[in-house]
């Protein structure tokens, strides 16, 4: 290890990390992207490529592709029960690169009651057995990952179908019941409840749940006739011609930072009035918009997350070619020419590098464990034999915190600044 600073007197060592900005709002975002429950348990490079881009958390989709409308709650349990295997190793492998999951009940029991637009509508809101099914569910993973410290929460159903308005209620109480029924099994568990559709503007239909540990989402894809534009599964028409900032198509306002802001805004009285957290699970713009235009949208979105203190996941990596940072399109024709390099991508690594990365590990050179984390930049702070109350303490404050090997800080070629370990860090 390097000790590059140990010289310095203390009182130096602790100005200069003071200094750091290591503040509880800065450290306390959690910044990653959506992955599919397709994702290879055999494919190491995923794995290494998210943990090189720093991301912390990713939300894994769990999503039935064939037959996800059968009504049936013994048939999606058998279907389930063919998914967790996999489900189980990829939480795993995730955890072995200090990643958290979050586990995304994308395709719930019984599926789509309806599936006509304008909106569709889940079987859960049309059918009391169908709700049933799904705490029964909610059991079963709740169950499984009793205790599991890679899991960082449950977001219990994507984007509620509610339906008309009148099904508030009913997912209210559904959402309530569910994270009773989790909470009872796993009460350290963070529950993950989104608003109808995942609408910024209908999550004032939430109630706040009695529940402790409940983070509330929304995703974020409006304006959808730029986001959107040209994709087949929409009515959004190709426009190569709208720009962000500005007047987009079919949207009658002009975009900007303040309009995006004003769109979220609904949030924020939420958050506010209720003082709960929030989680962006969503957010994303086609490949093949105008370059400068998607930069300026997502850098817009994330510093209204960031501005918030909410924590996000971008959709998605290497999922659909449509919205990977990974391509870099011209036209809904051509979306899936391969790019490593995309202004997306560097935009998105810009603001996963501010992710806080904790360690633990024994040094057998001193004979003593050593606590690490990096706070900002490339420089790590580190603290010598913790005690069990303080490590116990870091763990409930940082739960991402995992065992690292020596060589792998080294091999970061960071510098180290030395302070006494203490609960307060």
């Amino acid at each position: 290890m390097n000790n590059t600073f140990k010289p310095f007197s203390l009182l130096f060592i602790l100005f200069c990390f003071c200094l750091t900005p290591f503040s509880a709002s800065a450290s306390s975002v959690w910044r990653g992207v959506m992955v599919s429950g397709g994702l290879s348990t055999q494919n190491t490079d995923d794995l290494n490529v998210l943990r090189s881009w720093r991301v912390n958390l990713v939300r894994l989709q769990l999503t039935r592709g064939v037959d996800p409308d059968n009504p049936s709650c013994q048939s999606y349990q058998t279907w389930l029960n063919t998914q967790l295997p996999r489900v189980d190793q990829l939480v795993q492998h995730f955890g072995t690169v200090g990643i958290s999951v979050v586990i995304d009940l994308h395709t719930p029991p019984g599926g789509f009651y309806s599936r006509s637009a304008p909106y569709p509508v889940h079987r859960v809101f049309q059918s009391a057995t169908t709700r049933t099914c799904f705490v029964d569910v909610w059991k079963v993973l709740a169950r499984r990952y009793k205790g599991n410290r890679t899991i960082w929460g449950f977001d219990i159903l994507n984007e509620p179908a509610t339906g008309n308005t009148a099904h508030y209620g009913i997912w209210n109480t559904l959402a309530q019941q569910t994270a009773t029924t989790i909470n009872t099994i796993d009460p350290s568990r963070k529950i993950i409840v989104e608003s109808p559709y995942g609408q910024p503007g209908r999550i004032a239909s939430l109630n706040k749940l009695t529940t402790p540990n409940v983070t509330y989402s929304v995703h974020m894809y409006e304006p959808m006739a730029f986001t959107h534009t040209g994709i087949p599964s929409t009515s959004f028409a190709w426009d190569p011609t709208q720009r962000y900032p500005g007047n987009i198509r079919n949207s009658n306002d002009y975009w900007d930072l303040a309009r995006l802001r004003s769109q979220l805004q609904p949030v924020v009285d939420f958050q506010t009035k209720n003082r709960v957290s929030i989680y962006i699970g969503e957010f994303s713009v086609a490949n093949y918009v105008d370059q400068n235009s998607g930069i300026n949208y997502l850098n817009d979105l994330i510093q209204s997350f960031e501005a918030n203190n909410w924590d996000w996941t971008y959709h998605a990596f290497r999922e659909s070619q449509i919205w990977s940072l990974e391509h870099q399109g011209t036209s809904p024709a051509n979306y899936n020419t391969p790019n490593s390099n995309t202004a997306r991508k560097n935009l998105l690594l810009s603001w996963f590098a501010r992710n806080l990365q904790i360690g633990l590990y024994f040094d057998a050179g001193i004979g003593q464990h050593l606590l690490v984390w990096r706070p900002t930049g490339n420089s790590w702070v580190w603290c010598n034999s913790p005690t069990p109350q303080i490590t116990q303490s870091l763990e409930q404050k940082y739960p991402h915190i995992r065992d690292a090997s020596r060589s792998e800080l080294e091999n970061l070629g960071a510098s180290y600044w030395s302070i006494p370990c203490s609960a307060d860090l």
